[in-house]
Parts: structure tokens; C-alpha cells; sequence
């Protein structure tokens, strides 16, 4: 360590800094990607549609009187 003061000066010096890291860094987890919203919204809209279409045809099935 080179410094410019002496013993005695009243300075006061700080250790130098290492380096290299001391510590490894913890790896981050893979992140598990996502679907697509708009593939979401439209397979949601998909099959409500074909919800409705199966109550409905099954609905003239037995119509009521």
C-alpha cells in the first residue's frame, strides 16, 4: 500500500480496496417465461365462444313449450 502521509500526521488512511471480488455471486434462478397476454385473451375468447355454441345447441335440443 503507497501512501503520502506519514505515521503521526493526523491523517487517517483507509486500506485499499481488493481486486478482486472476495465473494462469488449467488446466481440468479432461471426465469420461466411467460405466456403471451394476447395468446391468453384469445384462447379465452375462443373458448367461450365455443362454450356459448354448445350451451346454445344443446338449449334447441329439448326447446320448452
Amino acid at each position: 500500500m503507497v501512501s503520502n502521509t506519514h505515521p503521526g500526521d493526523g491523517a487517517v488512511s483507509s486500506p485499499a480496496a481488493p481486486s478482486v471480488p472476495q465473494f462469488e455471486r449467488p446466481k440468479a434462478p432461471k426465469r420461466r417465461s411467460s405466456p403471451n397476454p394476447l395468446a391468453v385473451i384469445g384462447g379465452a375468447l375462443v373458448a367461450g365462444y365455443v362454450l356459448a355454441k354448445a350451451i346454445d345447441w344443446r338449449g334447441q335440443a329439448h326447446p320448452r313449450r
